[in-house]
């Protein structure tokens, strides 16, 4: 016995010194974990009351940001913040050139601008006049870190999750636009087609979601034109009184694409919405060119 243990440790000890003898230090560069580098991102809070211009008190509307950075050091690492905008007149179906606004330094901070702030910044010739309902603002953002680095949309996942669960803000769309509150439930009638009206509901019950300010879904835009268990969502603006209807539809969005019509319409009296909808030629399955009217009471 004591023979088999003295070989089997004579082994064990073999095994050891090979081991030993082939780690050599010169040779184990490959295994070094190289050390964390941390990133660094910030994230935009916008309270829903000031994530638009109101255009109903549009000299005193404004924007804000409440901003905070985020990295391995609670943002002592992020050096600053650079926010840049583009500028798109609805009505006259210009976009003005994005640049710099400004530099963020200072974390956490509230950042606040004004409807006049904007106008002077595009040079706009008559002041916030030229605003109107349906005008946007695009903004996007860079994170610069104080060793040099520098984070954008492109090279930053969506994927990282900060230390709250919350995500960092490369980029946000807003508008100039009016307090909208058009959630609720809806009966929808259809009214006409270019194809027989037998192949829609002809009453319909639906539910309208607001999304975020102005910005809703409507629970079914097809009028069940797929059969009541196959219902697909509608996405749409009201600024200001005007329907704007979203191209890709909520479930479908490369499949069932609606284009706008020029019998949509909202009545602020009544409540009622009237959606002018055609099938857009890139839609699936025979759908292209079918038009359809149909109207929302609110209920």
């Amino acid at each position: 016995m004591k023979i088999c243990m003295l070989k089997i440790f004579a082994s064990l000890t073999m095994v050891t010194l090979l081991i030993v003898a082939g780690c050599n230090p010169e040779d184990q560069d490959h295994l070094k974990i190289p050390a964390l580098v941390s990133g660094g991102t910030v994230r935009a809070v916008l309270p829903p009351e000031n994530s638009f211009l109101d255009f109903t008190d549009i000299t005193k509307a404004k924007l804000i940001m409440d901003l905070t950075a985020y990295d391995f050091e609670g943002g002592k690492l992020v050096q600053s913040y650079d926010i840049y905008v583009s500028y798109t007149d609805l009505s006259a179906g210009e976009t003005y050139d994005e640049k710099l606004y400004t530099k963020v330094t200072t974390f956490p901070s509230r950042l606040e601008i004004t409807s006049q702030n904007l106008a002077d910044f595009f040079e706009l010739p008559n002041g916030i006049d030229d605003l109107d309902g349906g005008d946007t603002f695009a903004f996007t953002m860079e994170v610069h870190m104080k060793d040099g680095r520098i984070f954008t949309a492109e090279n930053t996942s969506d994927d990282i999750v900060l230390e709250n669960n919350s995500r960092g803000t490369f980029f946000l769309n807003t508008f100039v636009g009016c307090p909208s509150a058009l959630a609720g439930n809806y009966k929808l009638e259809i009214v006409s087609s270019n194809i027989g009206l037998g192949n829609f509901a002809q009453s319909l019950d639906a539910t309208i979601t607001q999304v975020s300010p102005a910005v809703y879904e409507l629970s079914d835009g097809t009028m069940d034109f797929f059969g009541p268990d196959f219902p697909i969502g509608m996405k749409f603006l009201e600024i200001c009184g005007s329907i704007f209807i979203q191209a890709p539809s909520v479930d479908f969005p490369t499949l069932v694409i609606f284009n706008q019509g020029a019998g949509t319409s909202y009545d602020q009296e009544t409540g009622v919405i009237t959606f002018d909808v055609t099938y857009n030629d890139a839609s699936c399955c025979g759908l292209p060119g079918i038009q359809y009217t149909f109207t929302a009471t609110p209920e």
